[in-house]
């Protein structure tokens, strides 16, 4: 239920270990060791709700090394949130882990693979980094700073922007040739968005140049365009969108 690596320090202690990481800054972001996250929910406000189920692994060729947890978030799990993952409230709560320590033991997780120089494959990263930040926050915890990201979700969106259909992942991967196996299963999104991560650049070859830092600018800069756009497609509507936000990989507001 629980990760097995949190013994080797704290969000507390860690937030800066990325900054000890052996980025060689001129080379491509493809050369970086690879890692996967992705977190299920009890539903979809990032403020609100919190975490049910989280997977975070390292990619090594066809090895995959993962953590998972299944926590008792203390709340109930809403019914759309338990139709999409399949884990209901009486599960979470009888088979779950403390959510506090899951919750340390994730962010944990994430630290080592960022202070060992990987570059962490999400999609839709924003909402699964603001939510596990706030819930630490919440919980009195100094989380410190996210490390590289590749988010399928943004990059797909920049590079493919005017391609009609679903960005749900499931359809995303589909339209790039890869699999994802139990749909909405953290484990499974997870090693999806790392399969993204890998094709895309073999796709997109302009996006294989870009260094770590360019990367995160360029997701940073893309995601911004993109909501903005959005919110403009909705004033046309005569629609607004409420907690408009631009930042990107954690919502500063959270």
């Amino acid at each position: 239920l629980g990760g097995g690596q949190v013994g080797r320090g704290s969000p507390d202690t860690q937030g800066d270990r990325m900054s000890q990481a052996m980025i060689a800054p001129f080379e491509s972001w493809t050369q970086s060791p690879l890692a996967c996250f992705d977190v299920e929910s009890t539903g979809p406000d990032l403020t609100a709700d919190r975490i049910v189920t989280a997977y975070v692994a390292t990619i090594n060729g066809s090895e995959v090394a993962g953590n998972h947890w299944l926590l008792d978030p203390g709340i109930e799990i809403s019914e759309g949130a338990t139709a999409v993952h399949g884990i209901s409230t009486e599960k979470a709560r009888t088979e779950g882990g403390d959510y506090e320590e899951g919750l340390l033991g994730i962010w944990t997780a994430l630290q080592l693979e960022w202070g060992d120089g990987f570059v962490v494959a999400t999609y839709n990263g924003v909402f699964d980094l603001t939510m596990l930040t706030y819930e630490l926050r919440r919980l009195g915890h100094k989380p410190g700073e996210v490390g590289p990201i590749f988010d399928g979700l943004c990059i797909d969106k920049h590079y493919d922007k005017f391609r009609k259909g679903s960005r749900k992942l499931a359809d995303v991967v589909k339209h790039y040739g890869v699999s994802i196996g139990d749909a909405h299963n953290a484990d499974a999104d997870a090693l999806a968005a790392a399969r993204l991560a890998w094709k895309m650049p073999r796709v997109y070859p302009e996006l294989a140049k870009l260094t770590i830092p360019a990367l995160m600018e360029l997701q940073k800069r893309a995601y911004r365009e993109q909501r903005e756009s959005f919110r403009e497609y909705k004033s046309r509507k005569g629609e607004t969108i409420n907690d408009f936000n631009t930042d990107w990989p954690v919502r500063r507001a959270a």
